[in-house]
């Protein structure tokens, strides 16, 4: 396929090359939340004669594993059907992996877990963010300690009861996976290292939650989406996730909420084919079948502004475990 102009991208989004009055529109119900406004935009970095590649390639941390990017095929249909052109999903090797892949230009678009876009900028990448994932309209989840309901019966376990007991984790560079769920038990003055007998990594997040359903581990931290059927970040830890095949999970402790992955372009992008990408991640939402079968196979279904002060508070909670690392080998 030859170069596509500005004016052919925004021609199959139905957009005058001048005006994008029509998509902003749709976009009406679906304004930014009020703390990611900004004085300036940061697609203007944007060169506005930037690369304009022929086919856009998705790149996404393996959250789920290496089937992830597959999981986008309802996202990169639409982006197909929006720019009448051929898009993929990629799946980075590991969680570190997808900024190598973005800096070196193998993906025009990386999805981040939130630390591990937060490592990203650490490393200066080259990339803008453009998006924040949301799931039923929420740009945030939560990282939850979950236990085998069977083994417990009825009674709701205490936290303090796994001591000495073996937790799964699943990736130093997994926020709900590892980072919250050790930054909320200091915050109850718990040391991890100390507290549990084991710290076993798995592959992933449903891995977690199948060696505390097959008895390798007696509690597991994952993501509160692989739990629940609706997210429930106001009940009492004790919840249990319904959603078939996980009701026998017991939620034993909760973090705080976490920003959702972060949405990032190449800096190398033209600055008109970064702001048309933006405005169809924000106009997802009002594609009925796109909406319904991305929520189905990925379980984040829209898109609004990045929560920029969301992953400033990462940042800060990913400062202060590597100062406590520090302090032990030190």
């Amino acid at each position: 396929m030859g170069r596509i102009t500005r004016r052919s991208w925004l021609g199959h989004l139905g957009l005058a090359t001048v005006s994008l009055s029509p998509l902003a529109g749709l976009l009406g119900c679906s304004e930014p939340i009020q703390a990611n406004k900004e004085k300036t935009d940061a697609l203007m970095a944007l060169d506005p004669q930037g690369a304009v590649p022929p086919v856009i390639r998705i790149g996404i941390t393996p959250s789920t594993g290496e089937d992830t990017g597959a999981r986008l095929q309802p996202l990169v249909d639409y982006l197909e059907r929006a720019f009448g052109v051929t898009a993929e999903g990629v799946t980075a090797e590991g969680y570190d992996h997808l900024a190598v892949l973005v800096q070196e230009q193998a993906v025009e678009i990386g999805i981040f877990s939130p630390l591990s876009y937060v490592k990203a900028l650490e490393k200066n990448v080259e990339a803008v963010a453009i998006a924040t994932a949301t799931r039923n309209g929420s740009p945030t989840y939560l990282g939850y300690l979950v236990a085998n309901r069977e083994k417990h019966g009825e009674r709701l376990p205490l936290l303090d009861e796994f001591r000495g007991k073996r937790v799964a984790l699943v990736n130093k560079s997994s926020t709900s996976g590892y980072l919250y769920p050790r930054a909320m038990l200091h915050e109850r003055g718990i040391d991890p290292d100390v507290f549990f007998g084991e710290q076993l990594f798995a592959k992933n997040h449903k891995d977690a939650l199948r060696m505390v359903r097959d008895g390798e581990a007696d509690l597991a931290a994952a993501a509160s989406s692989f739990v629940d059927s609706v997210q429930i970040a106001d009940e009492p830890e004790g919840q249990v996730g319904e959603r078939e095949g996980h009701s026998d999970f017991v939620v034993v402790a909760k973090t705080r909420h976490i920003p959702l992955d972060c949405v990032v372009v190449h800096k190398r992008l033209q600055r008109d084919l970064g702001m048309t990408l933006r405005k169809a991640l924000e106009a997802l939402v009002h594609d009925p079948v796109a909406n319904e079968k991305l929520g189905q196979t990925w379980g984040l279904d829209g898109f609004v502004r990045p929560m920029r002060l969301g992953y400033q508070e990462i940042a800060r909670v990913y400062q202060d475990a590597q100062q406590r690392a520090e302090k032990k080998t030190g």
